[in-house]
């Protein structure tokens, strides 16, 4: 009886490691050139912009399963996931991908778009996401999912 509760104790409290880890990114974060940033970022013109994705135990981005971006004006937004080496200049980015349709859009990254935040060593490395937009595009955020 001891140990059938010893076994019951430690399937019941021990923490789930498969649990599911979340982690939003408000578009002011996001740095670049040609934007104008208050409650959303929008583009003033052609806008290269980069944001920033947290990564940490609870969060890791090597285990990122979808990356969603939310915005309006589909027609002209592009992102793509990237990593930046800490001991180097060099940096590696997945496929850029853009929504499809008008109006607000959520778009996914997932499988082989987030790739690069997957190989060899560069779980380890600083990820971000490069995205580019034209006039009057809009980005509210990111929702990271592990």
């Amino acid at each position: 009886m001891v140990i059938f509760s010893m076994v019951a104790a430690a399937l019941f409290i021990a923490p789930r490691v498969a649990d599911a880890g979340r982690a939003r990114v408000h578009a002011a974060r996001c740095i670049g050139s040609n934007i104008a940033v208050g409650s959303y970022l929008t583009a003033l013109g052609s806008a290269s912009v980069t944001c920033p994705i947290p990564s940490d135990s609870g969060v890791p981005h090597a285990h990122t399963t979808a990356l969603n971006l939310y915005g309006h004006n589909a027609s002209s937004f592009t992102a793509r996931a990237c990593v930046m080496s800490w001991s180097s200049f060099v940096v590696a980015c997945g496929p850029r991908k853009g929504p499809s349709g008008t109006g607000h859009f959520n778009l996914s990254l997932q499988g082989n778009d987030l790739t690069q935040w997957k190989t060899g060593n560069q779980g380890t490395w600083f990820p971000y996401v490069a995205i580019n937009m034209s006039f009057a595009s809009r980005l509210y955020g990111l929702l990271i999912s592990t």
